[in-house]
């Protein structure tokens, strides 16, 4: 029963529906109450509780244009049947949805729309004053005949006001001090008491000089070809121009002919030896009159730099201070604030670095880059300091030859002809080279370093004789650094053991300290002499082995003959001797008789490689035996038990001999019975 009230409302709208589509729904549909879509419990007249996006479509049942169909609202049936109603246009290219705002908006807002399908209340911009109502700052926008109204106020003041068409400011019938207006083709202004002419005539201001009297001072402001601009004795104390200056002559600060030129307080003399100088800042080029100047071809810019030269040339001086005790001396270059400020003859030097070469009294060809480079430096030639602190030594001194490169290089003294290269790398004494600081665990490059070796650069040229015994002293040792235990392990040599290996001998690898501060150092490639004449003593000492061998190897070949015939004949005596130890031996007792006598075979294989037997008959009353092997020179190697009576042997081990002729001995109670050779060739 309650599905079937639940099918009622949808049972209604499709006979509605038809009705409609018929024509013949005349009545109103229901006759009371509300009508739910999606819903039995509507909560208007028609409530539509749609499941998807789609839940109230009007389509148009014909083509014809603008007929999409009208949702309508009209006014009360009391007034009349007006509406108003939203409607879709005829042609859509694709569908449009506007989603409206979540909250209302304030009054006077309209909705637009903004990103997407979003609408949002917007306020709408006046487009002109007659919609602005008379609050107080509107009030002063909407002008008055009796002409009380401000344009803004001094508190509150328009930024910039832009018209296309011409200002009045004033008018000829109100005079009040300082209004402007534009009369009779001319700007002008009233100061209370009359109009003044702003943009010229003749009681306007003034167009060009032309209008001044001949006074003292105005004759100079009128040109010609005489006329200067002040003079030495009245100049004026500041020209302000936001153009250039320019004219056909060089300007010139004291003589026109000598093309020199001085700004900000830069000094040029009045000397007619003074020529193409330029000095610009305060006290820059020097004093003003000193009593002799012979400069040319100089660029000095910044106060007081280059403030003492007086004889210089092709000099460029730029910083403050910069080569301010400069007198004489030509080709420097010093950049940067008190740069070569101690230098005071030298030339040719190039010090680029703030405070660089402070101390660089005199001195030419010197080459400093970097702050503070150069420092300690007090004199000297052919000097070059590239990078921050590079520094010659804790105090200065007069250097020469030195090379520096890298921030904080250094000397550990007063060095000449010293290179250190890289981050914080020190040479500690003069004629070195030093790369790199003690963190450095590598120094590599794509090729060997080479030393000039060419015969034509030797003289005393004698064979060396340090060899095989030094390199018998020497003891290899790994270790680390102490000033870098992060390098890893390194092998090599103690320099003080090489010193104790060479005793008095003399030899380049070994670099002993200069002074105390100083360390011992090791060249390696230095020992490659001492070792090739090592190799060159074993090569000797391999090539007469290798003769020894040589005849011991045709020795051997003759034996090998004997020993073939001797082999012949033991076969014969090993088959006598069984006979007669077989004849004789008796089966429970020892026998006594004389012809149970001793005996010792040829060994066999004989030479051998690695072991060969001995074969040997033991009297049956004899109480011990045992078989020795001597080297040639007389010395016992081995001592073999003889433990069997009668017929026995034993065993000899190649391994445990070397390569040579032996001689072996039978021994019974003490006494020597026989004594033969062996030959052991090993492969």
């Amino acid at each position: 029963m309650k599905k079937a009230k639940q099918c009622i409302p949808i049972l209604a709208l499709v006979v509605l529906t038809a009705l409609v589509q018929s024509g013949f729904c005349q009545n109103t549909f229901p006759s009371s109450g509300s009508v739910g879509i999606g819903t039995t419990t509507p909560s208007s007249m028609l409530t539509i509780r749609p499941t998807g996006a789609n839940a109230f479509e009007i389509r148009p049942s014909s083509s014809t244009t603008s007929v999409t169909g009208e949702i309508r609202m009209l006014e009360l049936a009391a007034n009349g049947t007006n509406y108003v109603g939203f409607k879709a246009p005829s042609l859509i290219s694709t569908n449009q949805i506007w989603v409206l705002p979540s909250t209302a908006g304030s009054s006077g807002q309209v909705l637009a729309r903004s990103t997407g399908s979003d609408l949002v209340w917007s306020t709408v911009p006046a487009t002109s004053l007659n919609n602005l109502t008379t609050t107080s700052i509107n009030v002063d926008l909407i002008p008055s005949t009796s002409a009380v109204r401000n344009l803004g106020s001094s508190t509150l003041r328009w930024n910039l006001g832009y018209f296309s068409g011409g200002v009045v400011v004033g008018n000829t019938t109100v005079s009040t001090a300082g209004m402007i207006r534009y009369n009779a083709g001319t700007f002008q202004g009233f100061n209370g008491s009359s109009w003044l002419n702003l943009s010229g005539g003749s009681s306007g201001a003034n167009t060009s000089l032309s209008n001044l009297t001949t006074t003292a001072i105005n004759v100079n402001l009128n040109p010609s070809g005489t006329r200067t601009l002040g003079d030495s004795s009245n100049p004026w104390a500041e020209i302000w121009s936001n153009k250039l200056l320019s004219g056909t002559v060089n300007v010139a600060v004291w003589n026109a002919t000598t093309r020199n030129f001085a700004a900000g307080g830069g000094r040029i003399s009045s000397g007619t030896t003074l020529n193409n100088n330029i000095h610009i800042g305060f006290n820059a080029g020097g004093l003003s009159s000193p009593s002799e100047f012979d400069n040319f071809d100089n660029v000095i810019v910044g106060t007081s730099s280059g403030s003492s030269i007086t004889s210089g040339f092709f000099n460029v001086l730029m910083g403050s201070s910069a080569g301010g005790g400069l007198t004489s001396g030509g080709g420097n270059t010093f950049i940067g604030h008190q740069s070569g400020v101690s230098v005071g003859t030298g030339s040719d030097n190039t010090l680029v670095g703030n405070v660089c070469g402070l101390g660089l009294g005199n001195g030419s060809n010197n080459s400093f880059l970097g702050r503070s480079a150069g420092t300690n430096i007090t004199e000297g030639n052919s000097n070059v300091c590239i990078g921050a602190y590079t520094t010659a030594g804790t105090i200065g001194y007069a250097a020469t030859g030195l090379t520096l490169v890298g921030a904080n290089a250094q000397t550990s003294g007063s060095w000449n002809n010293a290179t250190a290269i890289g981050n914080g790398a020190s040479v500690a004494a003069s004629n070195r080279v030093r790369l790199g600081n003690t963190a450095i665990t590598r120094i590599s490059g794509q090729v060997g370093f080479s030393i000039d070796s060419d015969r034509r650069l030797k003289q005393n040229i004698k064979n060396y004789e340090l060899g095989l015994d030094f390199i018998n002293k020497l003891r290899p040792v790994s270790y680390e650094y102490i000033t870098n235990p992060e390098g890893g392990n390194r092998q090599g040599f103690i320099a003080q053991e090489v010193e104790d290996a060479l005793g008095n001998l003399p030899f380049e690898g070994l670099c002993k300290p200069e002074h105390e501060a100083d360390f011992y150092a090791i060249n390696y490639a230095a020992f490659v002499v001492p070792l090739v004449n090592s190799v060159q003593v074993l090569s000797k000492q391999n090539d007469e082995l290798k003769k020894n061998n040589e005849a011991l190897n045709q020795t051997l070949t003759n034996l090998n003959e004997q020993i073939d015939e001797l082999k012949n004949q033991m076969k014969q005596f090993d088959q006598s001797l069984a006979q007669c130890c077989t004849a004789h031996q008796p089966s429970n007792v020892q026998s006594t008789s004389s012809i149970d006598v001793p005996a010792l075979e040829q060994n066999a294989p004989n030479p051998f490689s690695e072991h060969t037997i001995i074969r040997y008959y033991m009297p049956l009353q004899a109480q011990s035996a045992s078989i020795k092997i001597y080297a040639l020179d007389g010395s016992e190697l081995l001592s073999i038990p003889a433990t069997t009576k009668g017929v026995g042997s034993v065993t000899v081990n190649g391994h445990s001999l070397a390569s040579g002729v032996y001689v072996y001995t039978l021994i019974i109670d003490g006494k020597t019975i026989d004594t033969k050779q062996m030959i052991l060739t090993k492969q």
